[in-house]
């Protein structure tokens, strides 16, 4: 296990942008920050892009969402937003609700790229699981939304005026996809909180993140 240690902080030290771990280890990474990549050698590559805490969330209906969309037009609606896509579908407009938070909480949400590493196609979204832990005592279990490979094409939503525009709008979880061999898969670990966790700025706050047998621990606070 020192080796082990030993191996990932020399390529901290060297400045590689990564931290790699052997496949056949239970891998935890304490701590970690955007914008690098947590790597398991034969498994997976995690990189975290994001957090926010938002009060909604879009997520398309079953089956509306499996082909790129090239052109669009939103427009807003209480509990709906309408994408009309006009080269794959023809004029056809596909739908997507809005998922509430509620007026008692709110959706702790951190956006990920997780690259498949293995040589055969792999379903992540059966080896994520989420919590969050508040003030070190107090457990909510999350959930993990998926979006498109070519999940640019739809980061147009919005929901009344308080809501983030600019993040994409998911998968049903009835449409998850798997990854190919190299590819990146996009992902949002969520979990709905309390409004007294959120707004409480002086106890610690974090998200536990398990792939596989690895577990990886984002501080939000």
């Amino acid at each position: 296990m020192r080796k082990l240690i030993a191996v990932v902080v020399i390529a901290v030290a060297l400045g590689a942008g990564c931290v790699w771990a052997d496949e056949g280890s239970k891998m935890t990474f304490d701590n970690v920050t955007f914008g690098k990549a947590y790597k398991i050698k034969g498994y997976a590559s995690i990189t975290l892009l994001g957090f926010k805490f938002i009060e909604a969330f879009a997520q398309w209906e079953d089956g509306r969402a499996s082909k790129r969309i090239d052109e669009r037009k939103v427009w807003e609606e209480p509990n709906q937003v309408n994408v009309y896509i006009s080269k794959n579908f023809a004029g056809h407009y596909a739908s997507a609700s809005f998922r509430a938070s509620g007026n008692e909480a709110e959706f702790a949400w951190l956006k990920a790229d997780v690259t498949n590493l293995q040589k055969a196609e792999a379903n992540f979204m059966k080896d994520i699981t989420v919590k969050v832990i508040y003030d070190d005592e107090y457990q909510y279990d999350g959930w993990v939304r998926q979006f498109n490979y070519d999940y640019s094409k739809s980061e147009v939503y919005r929901y009344k005026e308080t809501s983030p525009v600019g993040w994409p709008v998911c998968l049903s979880p009835s449409d998850e996809m798997s990854i190919a061999p190299m590819y990146k898969g996009h992902y949002a670990f969520g979990c709905t909180l309390p409004n007294a966790a959120v707004e409480d700025k002086d106890s610690p706050l974090r998200m536990e993140i398990t792939i596989g047998d690895h577990k990886l621990t984002y501080n939000i606070r």
